[in-house]
């Protein structure tokens, strides 16, 4: 799995943009992991994360061995 999920997070840190990601496996199952994405600051790319989530889906898409959950948090 921690395989998988580096995989995963070269495929997010080379977007454009995102500025930052971090990822852990385990938690409540051994076969789970989980990522936090931070994008650069909005001034800085055009499109808004939603755009940026739906470009990172068809690129993880492609990658075989896991199903991925992307959405947006709101900032406080």
């Amino acid at each position: 799995m921690r395989g998988k999920l580096q995989d995963f997070m070269k495929i997010i840190r080379d977007d454009p943009a995102v500025d930052n990601v971090t990822g852990f496996t385990g938690g409540s199952r051994v076969n789970s992991g989980m990522m936090f994405i931070t994008l650069k600051p909005r001034d800085e790319r055009s499109e808004t994360a939603q755009q940026i989530i739906d470009r990172l889906r068809v690129k993880l898409a492609k990658e075989p061995g896991a199903n991925l959950f992307l959405m947006a948090v709101q900032d406080i």
